[in-house]
């Protein structure tokens, strides 16, 4: 008998431990399905694999996973899922939609292509919001600003209780500017009602509020983010920078202190240092601070001037003026560029030539948050003027190292 006992004792351990992997596996695919139907797409995602991981020969699994990690923006490994679910189910009709919908999320799609499924959305309600997820998405990873404003107004003339459509809807009009700050800031109020930790929406929010000369209503919002994430960069600078406009520099300053201490070379926390220091009289602390974001960026103009204003004060009026012509130089770049945006675009509203000029300005000297007005105006360009060889040069050399398929796709039509 004892042998008998011994004999079996393993096997009915194995079989134990994977009972327990299957009732976890089970759990996590119900886990998957809920966090999805709540629309916490990282946390399906999650569950999703991991009952893949399990399930590896169930194409229905393989493609649940695929569809979560697309919709969790990890398009790389969504990709193996959907091959496989491919694999076990055929070429049928969701895992061929499932493909469309990851290109286009990726920004990849063609032309076409995004025309059929903006078609097929208009005429498949079940499916509706998932492809205009899709494409918005795909519009915003290229930076076409006003296309994905066109389709998230499409999702959301029905309301939604995803608050990712209102936050990427606020967010493009926050970039837009103009007239449309306003319903930027409802549209992110909706998404932080519908899901108050969205704290990408909160920073947007404060971010805004702060660019409207409203820091007492941004305070509220950087303090709750800084709750959240105390350690955060980003936002112990944003804080920081809405308690210099409030009056309250002592209170900045050990914030902009921490910031530097967990990223040393973040040029907004050496900048807004460098300037605290500088308006105090410390000299000595502001030059280094200054200097290396200058190093660091030379093309921000507040930096460039302020160091310059540092170096005549240190009484360094060799360097001071060299930086001086530096400085001008660059002024003289930015004022073009505002010119532009500012006149000579109403003159001339559908130049592609002008639009083009305007887009490679902003990559050659805009900040790093003004990337995407440089690609926004290099594609419409390519709206007015589809072949437009000087816009879809610039945009392939800009896609190079971001995005190689799509840099090939500007490529391509080069050749056309």
């Amino acid at each position: 008998m004892l042998i008998v006992v011994l004999l079996l004792g393993p096997a009915i351990a194995g079989g134990a431990y994977q009972f327990t992997r299957y009732q976890r596996a089970r759990g996590d695919r119900a886990a998957a399905h809920a966090a999805l139907a709540s629309f916490n797409y990282e946390k399906a995602a999650n569950h999703a694999a991991r009952a893949a991981d399990f399930w590896p020969s169930r194409g229905d699994v393989r493609l649940e996973a695929a569809v979560a990690l697309r919709r969790a923006g990890r398009a790389a490994e969504a990709k193996p899922h959907l091959e496989a679910a491919r694999e076990r189910l055929g070429d049928i009709e969701e895992i061929r939609l499932e493909q469309q919908l990851l290109v286009a999320q990726q920004g990849e799609a063609s032309e076409e292509a995004e025309r059929l499924l903006r078609e097929r959305a208009d005429r498949d309600p079940a499916r509706r919001g998932t492809i205009l997820e899709a494409l918005a998405r795909g519009a915003l990873s290229t930076f076409r600003l006003a296309r994905a404003k066109d389709i998230l107004d499409a999702w959301l003339a029905e309301s939604s209780a995803d608050p990712r459509p209102y936050y990427w809807r606020g967010d493009v009009q926050a970039e837009l500017g103009g007239g449309l700050a306003d319903t930027a800031t409802v549209d992110l109020l909706r998404a932080l009602e519908l899901h108050p930790a969205h704290d990408e929406a909160r920073e947007r929010l404060a971010a805004l509020f702060v660019l409207r000369k409203d820091p007492a209503s941004a305070l509220p919002h950087w303090e709750e983010l800084h709750r959240r994430r105390p350690d955060a960069p980003r936002v112990l600078i944003g804080l920081a920078r809405c308690r210099i406009d409030l009056g309250d520099t002592e209170g900045a300053r050990p914030l902009l202190n921490r910031a530097l201490e967990l990223a040393p070379d973040d040029v907004e926390a050496l900048r807004e240092a460098g300037l605290l220091a500088l308006n105090d009289g410390r000299l000595a602390d502001a030059e280094p601070l200054l200097r290396r974001a200058y190093d660091l960026m030379p093309n921000d103009p507040f930096v460039s001037f302020n160091y310059q204003t540092c170096l005549f004060r240190l009484g360094r009026d060799e360097e001071a003026k060299k930086q001086q012509a530096r400085h001008e130089e660059l002024s003289a770049k930015l004022g073009r560029l505002a010119d532009l945006v500012r006149r000579e675009i109403q003159r001339r509203p559908n130049d592609p030539d002008l639009m083009h000029e305007i887009g490679t300005l902003y990559l050659k000297y805009g900040t790093p948050d003004q990337i995407p007005l440089g690609v926004w105006w290099l594609q419409r360009a390519l709206e007015v003027a589809p072949s437009h060889a000087p816009s879809l040069r610039a945009l392939a050399d800009h896609f190079d190292k971001r995005q190689p398929a799509l840099a090939a796709r500007f490529r391509a039509r080069l050749r056309k």
